[in-house]
């Protein structure tokens, strides 16, 4: 049960992690394919995963500890 909660915790650290670093790496990944208008789409993606990327590591982190 200790090894399922930890593993949880680290799904969600994990989770939230890469929802941060995405909000700055993506728009400059999109910029250097696509220009101004790549640098938009890629805070918009950014953003989205700011929000999805925790989500889903809420998501994992339950089904470990079940």
């Amino acid at each position: 049960m200790l090894g399922g909660l930890a593993n949880g915790a680290k799904s969600i650290a994990n989770g939230l992690a890469r929802g941060v670093t995405g909000v700055f790496t993506q728009p400059v990944k999109q910029a250097e394919k696509y220009g101004l208008p790549g640098f938009f789409l890629g805070a918009a993606q950014g953003l989205t995963g700011l929000i999805l990327k925790p989500i889903s590591g809420i998501v994992d982190a339950a089904s470990k500890t079940a």
